[in-house]
C-alpha cells in the first residue's frame, strides 16, 4: 500500500500521535497462508482503511455429527 499524507493546517496541541509525518509512505504486509488472496477486499470510509481477510474454504472449522449409542 503507498500513499501521500498531504501537508496539515496549522499545527494544533490536541494532537497526541501521528503515524506519517507529511510524505510519501509505504506499507506492506504478510498473511498467512490460510487467508484466500483471491477475495481480500478494502474500503476506506472516513479516514479509516477495513481490510477484509476471508479465510480458505479448507481451513475453515466444519460441523460434525456425533451420533450417541
Amino acid at each position: 500500500m503507498t500513499g501521500r499524507t498531504p501537508e496539515r493546517g496549522p499545527k494544533t496541541k490536541n494532537v497526541l500521535l501521528n503515524e506519517y509525518e507529511v510524505g510519501d509512505f509505504y506499507r506492506a504486509f504478510t498473511i498467512h497462508e490460510s487467508i484466500d488472496a483471491s477475495k481480500i477486499s478494502a474500503e476506506h470510509k472516513n479516514g479509516v482503511l477495513i481490510v477484509h481477510l476471508p479465510k480458505s474454504e479448507a481451513v475453515r472449522p466444519r460441523q460434525i455429527n456425533v451420533r450417541g449409542s
